[in-house]
């Protein structure tokens, strides 16, 4: 019983009927250790690492219907983004790298569709020229 509860972990997940699994956007505690007033940068990292130590939970099996996937992070800074293949994604989510975690609405944290991407960088770079 020991060993169980000392791998328990708080994550945010979301879900999809198509996929059978929970796909994890951010870890809160890990084997007791919490991380929510840690930045969003550490976070990641952090739990992406503490993640893929326990190899069972991204396998489905027997004992686990729903694997627990982390979802890649990607730094995006200057107004670029990752050289990453997109076509399988409905959306970015973007946090603050200092942020800490909040439950509910924050200005910190933000969703936009694909097809919403470009025109929103092409309006930031036009502020950024015009503030130059």
């Amino acid at each position: 019983e020991r060993q169980k509860s000392n791998r328990q972990a708080v994550v945010s997940t979301q879900s999809t009927g198509a996929e059978d699994c929970f796909f994890v956007l951010d870890i809160l505690c890990y084997k007791s250790h919490h991380v929510v007033d840690s930045e969003a940068e550490f976070r990641f990292y952090w739990g992406a690492t503490k993640l893929s130590e326990d190899v069972d939970v991204g396998e489905r099996s027997e004992g686990n219907r729903y694997p627990i996937i982390w979802l890649p992070h990607f730094p995006c800074s200057e107004l670029q983004l990752p050289d990453e293949d997109i076509s399988s994604l409905d959306g970015y989510l973007f946090y603050h790298k200092e942020g800490h975690y909040t439950a509910g609405t924050t200005p910190l944290v933000g969703w936009i569709k694909p097809d919403m991407l470009e025109g929103l960088i092409a309006k930031a770079s036009s502020a950024v020229k015009l503030g130059s």
